[in-house]
Parts: structure tokens; sequence; C-alpha cells
């Protein structure tokens, strides 16, 4: 039996006056709902979605538990994490998302360590978005009891060294790197040669998520709670790009049975 096709990081915005945004956030989004939602996914052919919660939200989970409730067992979830609050409880809850941002120093180091255990206690993977200068110390301190990672957004498309240090993170096995957000990158051939590299490293370990639907780029400060149009992609065009840059058996595996094995089921505790 062939495994569904996947679609690994997308968002969903729900009405305001229902699902409040935190006071202290990156930028201010519209709406983006069920709808709007399946239509993405009928366009890119993908029948299991990875529903991940987006920073405006905070640790406030409702409009991410209520989205899942309603699509369903296509759907499964990645939580945020924080140091203040327990991750939400549900049956499809597969993974909690970690942002470290900033220079790297033992702070990070703790949270790290503690957002690792967390994840491991309930059985969930942990996905990252870290700096480059983040890879050395986190495939340091990854050991035997960690939880599966991923990388969000190609890891951020490093180069040169950071690249070379990337690969040294790519050692561990359980480090995935998700094939998204090439529309977000600054040059579009370095990223394209990162892609490839990935997809040769780390053969197996990259997911296909498509971002929808597409945040806008972070305003200034005084700008953060002013509503900004999502950014217009073509995702239908963004993936058949990304096949002609990994090649379609490896975009394939990306969709289905790399995620079928890391969404697909609840992990062991």
């Amino acid at each position: 039996m062939t495994a569904p096709a996947w679609d690994c990081h997308v968002h969903v915005f729900g009405d305001p006056r229902r699902y409040p945004f935190a006071a202290e956030r990156r930028y201010t989004p519209g709406e983006a709902w069920l709808d709007g939602l399946r239509a993405h996914l009928a366009s890119v052919g993908a029948e299991r979605v990875v529903l991940v919660q987006p920073t405006v939200y905070g640790a406030d989970h409702r409009c991410l538990l209520d989205a899942l409730d309603v699509l369903g067992e296509r759907a499964v979830a990645v939580a945020g994490w924080s140091a203040a609050t327990p991750p939400p409880r549900h049956s499809r809850l597969r993974g909690l998302r970690l942002h470290l941002r900033g220079r790297w120093s033992e702070d990070h180091a703790r949270t790290l360590r503690r957002a690792a255990d967390a994840a491991s206690a309930i059985g969930c993977h942990l996905e990252l978005q870290v700096t480059a200068e983040a890879f050395g110390p986190v495939a340091r301190a990854i050991g035997a009891d960690w939880p599966p990672l991923v990388l969000d957004h190609f890891a951020g498309f490093p180069t040169g060294e950071a690249a070379a240090a990337l690969d040294r993170l790519l050692d561990c096995p359980e480090v995935h790197v998700l094939a998204s957000g090439l529309d977000r990158a600054p040059d579009r051939h370095a990223a394209a040669a990162c892609a490839r590299h990935v997809a040769a490293r780390a053969p197996g370990r990259l997911l296909w998520g498509s971002d929808w639907p597409h945040t806008p780029l972070h305003p200034p400060g005084e700008a953060r709670t002013h509503p900004l149009p999502f950014r217009r992609v073509d995702d239908p065009a963004a993936l058949a790009a990304l096949a002609g840059i990994l090649g379609r058996p490896a975009l394939a595996a990306a969709r289905t049975e790399t995620p079928e094995r890391l969404y697909g089921r609840p992990h062991p505790k």
C-alpha cells in the first residue's frame, strides 16, 4: 500500500475575536482557516497535514487544537514549547517546536535540554528554529536519550563554515530537515545548492512542507500589531521547482515514507 502524501508544515489562523494573538508577537496575520487549507492541500496533492503552532499565539493552542479536531485523522500537530506552560494534551500531537534566537549561550543549552526532555516525556519529536552558530552545540548535546529532531526551513540555508557545521549535525541519525521556505531564501542559487547537498547528505531524512499560508515577513517593531497580507506563493509551482532541484524520487520520499515514519503514528515513549 502506497504511503499518503503529506504537507509537513502549515499554519492556521482563526477569527482573532475567538483566537486572540499574543501581545508580544513579531507580526499580525489575517485569517487562514480550514476551507483555505483544504483547497491548498488539494492543489499540492496532500492527503495528510502537520499543523504547526505559529508564534503569534504564544502558548495558547486553542486555534491549533480546534483545527486539529475538525480536520480529524488526516491531521497531526506540532505544538509550541514554553518553559512556563505545559504542552497541550492530544492523541495526535507529534512534536514540540522551539525557537532559539540570538547568540548561543548557556541559557540556550539549558532551554534546549529542557525542551528535549519534555518532548521525550510525551513521546514527541523536537522541531527547532536555530541559527547556524547553534549547529555545533546542538550536535554536541545530542545523546542516546534524545528525541528525533527536525530543523525548520532547510536549517536556514547555511553556506560555507555553517554548511560544514550542519554536516556534523546531520551525522546524528535522528536529525531531519524540513524542505521548505525556498521563497524566503535571500539567494535562490545558494539555497538550491544547499537543498541538493542536504538531500544527498541525509537521504531518507527530508520532510516536505509548504509553509502555507506564507506568513508576512516580520515588519519593524511599530508595525507588528498591524494586520499584514500573506505572501503570494504558487505552491504547486514551488513544489515542481523543488522536484527539479532535489529530483523526483527524493521529493517523493520527503512527502510520503519519511513523514509517515515520523508523524504517522505516535512515537514510543
